[in-house]
């Protein structure tokens, strides 16, 4: 696509594909966040990156492939609407309101390939890289919707 936010050119790290406008590699993004690294994080360690690049390109993959996708209880449902694409439930519809983390991450181990949370901790609590979900863990002043979309 003529306008992706990345490009792959031979005189580029040998063709590896690249954020546009950077030398960053596309396969950093996608090992930070399977490890459990937020996209601030990854934007810290790579500050010539835009968030907006980040989320085009996640936009841009999440069109390529769908996802198995968790929404932690804790933010609201009109979430799924913003992932359209996908096969998106949150804990409650997922009938597993009420457990607790490790429990959790048990059950959604073998159904889910994505978590989206807002709870900082809970790469503290428990060992999110021996996990094979992928963990969004979103930073914002609060979690409705509505005002994080101004």
């Amino acid at each position: 696509m003529a306008d992706s936010v990345t490009i792959k050119d031979a005189e580029i790290l040998s063709g590896m594909p690249v954020f546009r406008g950077t030398r960053v590699p596309v396969k950093n993004l996608i090992d930070y966040l399977s490890t459990g690294e937020t996209i601030d994080t990854f934007l810290d360690d790579f500050p010539t990156v835009t968030r907006e690049q980040v989320i085009r390109f996640l936009e841009e993959a999440g069109a390529m492939a769908a996802m198995k996708i968790l929404i932690d209880g804790c933010l609201p449902r009109k979430l799924k609407r913003e992932l359209p694409g996908h096969e998106v439930k949150t804990i409650p519809e997922a009938g597993w309101a009420g457990k607790k983390n490790g429990a959790l991450l048990r059950l959604m181990a073998a159904e889910y390939d994505v978590f989206i949370t807002i709870d900082n901790n809970l790469e503290d609590q428990q060992q999110l890289s021996a996990q094979p979900v992928g963990f969004i863990v979103l930073s914002a002043v609060n979690n409705k919707l509505a005002k994080n979309e101004e």
